[in-house]
């Protein structure tokens, strides 16, 4: 057939969209594959099971009452500013390491007296708890 001089095929409006009994072309579109299927089954159990996605609770530990913790405080010796024979009473510090520690002064933290190597890391763990040093401002 011929409309003004073109035919019908040419044209293109009247020409069908697929052949009968063929598939369409976005039939793969609408199939759900198996890597979206295990997702999809994840995301169900996610929302169906909102306790497996939490993370558990940090313990709660109960602190001292401030009051005992002032006493211990008042102990500790402070290394920018203590004496020779307050020093020299630490354990495993005598009187030379007393002297490395007056040397060394100031200290802006007790662990410096490691990282400045004044005195070993063993000698530091026997002090630790019973030194501070506090920063003149």
């Amino acid at each position: 057939m011929k409309l003004n001089g073109l035919f019908m095929r040419e044209i293109g409006f009247l020409r069908p969209l697929r052949r009968p009994g063929s598939k369409p072309a976005n039939h793969r579109r609408n199939s759900l594959r198996p890597s979206h299927f295990g997702a999809l089954a994840s995301l169900g159990l996610l929302l169906a099971f909102p306790a497996l996605a939490q993370t558990a609770a940090p313990s709660v530990t109960t602190r001292p009452p401030a009051s005992s913790a002032a006493p211990a405080q008042e102990a500790l010796i402070d290394i920018n500013t203590a004496s020779k024979e307050a020093l020299d009473k630490l354990p495993q510090i005598g009187s030379v390491r007393a002297e490395a520690i007056i040397k060394g002064r100031p200290y802006r933290g007790k662990n410096e007296l490691v990282d400045k190597k004044i005195i070993p890391q063993n000698a530091y763990d026997a002090i630790k708890d019973k030194i501070i040093a506090h920063h003149k401002s």
